[in-house]
């Protein structure tokens, strides 16, 4: 556990703690996914193993992040901010709306965000449509 502990930390420089909300935020989003598509009756493996796969390149592009601030000092280039800190809070705020969208699908009212959400899910369902054709 020291060394996975190490290891993110050299990664991360720091943003150990917004990784550990990231991944709580990934993980809360699959087991919505899953109960939404349970919930929904249309639980598909295609679809099951594209969402893995992006929530696994999702991961490398912070990992990525992690190994450019690390790099940059290195080769004399000056990043003014930490780009793996700000690209986890980024990419936990996709996470977070993908909960919602998944917890306003299965049903539950989700206020005022139901508009935004509702923008999303149309963006989403024509990108589906598109792929189909």
């Amino acid at each position: 556990m020291q060394l996975i502990n190490h290891l993110l930390e050299s990664l991360f420089g720091g943003g150990s703690p917004v990784l550990s909300l990231y991944m709580s935020a990934l993980a809360i989003d699959l087991i919505t996914g899953y109960l939404k598509a349970l919930k929904q009756h249309n639980w598909r493996s295609a679809i099951n193993v594209e969402g893995l796969l992006i929530k696994f390149v999702t991961f490398f592009t912070i990992i990525s992040a992690g190994i450019i601030d690390d790099l940059a000092p290195l080769m004399n280039i000056s990043i003014p901010i930490n780009i793996a800190f700000w690209w986890t809070i980024i990419i936990t705020l996709y996470e977070l709306g993908s909960i919602l969208e998944n917890i306003s699908e299965m049903g539950v009212n989700v206020g005022f965000l139901k508009k935004y959400l509702g923008v999303l899910q149309d963006q989403v369902e024509s990108d589906e449509e598109e792929r189909d054709e």
